[in-house]
């Protein structure tokens, strides 16, 4: 196997039923000669992390999970919330945006995750949907109704679940309940930004 540039971290759900998995910092750690994938996942993001998860559930699968950044684990700008404008080059890409002339031509830093749990790890602790008209366009352009604010709904609904302020602030009429979960894995505070 030949050698990676760059920082590599896998994380292997060996099976459900073993209950446990692995992250390796080198390829070299990765002995293909006694392990075989039925799933492979390149990006441990998100939606990388969620399909991985997923697939592992079964105990006769056994899924790769390739992130290109180290593990989140163990650092303080990442754990800690509102330090993600602290987060260094390991952790992100780097990324600035072209000149903008509203700012004086300045560019400004635009993070793009490059570590284990991707731009959930940057820790901004901002919870967020698309827009229902975002999700509408995707359903029309890709001629498939299932990408539609319609069907999914329901599944955001499944996934959040809507916490109370600390302190025992009134969120009173800062939110509407209807267009919030209160049972999923997901825990979102009700804040000034939810609506």
């Amino acid at each position: 196997m030949g050698k990676l540039t760059g920082t590599f971290v896998g994380f292997i759900a060996l099976s459900a039923s073993f209950g446990h998995g692995r992250v390796l910092e080198d390829l070299e750690q990765l002995d293909s000669a006694k392990e075989s994938y039925d799933f492979v996942i390149v990006g441990g993001g998100i939606g990388g992390s969620t399909v991985a998860s997923r697939l592992s559930e079964n105990p006769r699968f056994n899924v790769l999970l390739i992130e290109a950044g180290p593990t989140n684990e163990g650092v303080t700008d990442i754990a800690v919330p509102g330090f993600f404008l602290n987060i260094n080059s390991t952790y992100s890409w780097g990324h600035v945006t072209t000149p903008q002339i509203g700012l004086n031509n300045r560019s400004l830093p635009f993070n793009q995750a490059r570590v284990l749990g991707g731009s959930s790890s940057h820790n901004g602790m901002v919870y967020t949907r698309g827009s229902s008209d975002d999700f509408d366009l995707w359903g029309k352009v890709s001629e498939d109704r299932s990408w539609s604010w319609k069907t999914l709904f329901p599944y955001f609904l499944r996934n959040e679940k809507l916490v109370p302020p600390p302190g025992g602030r009134n969120a009173s009429g800062q939110y509407d309940p209807q267009f919030h979960g209160s049972r999923g894995l997901t825990s979102a505070l009700v804040g000034h930004l939810v609506t």
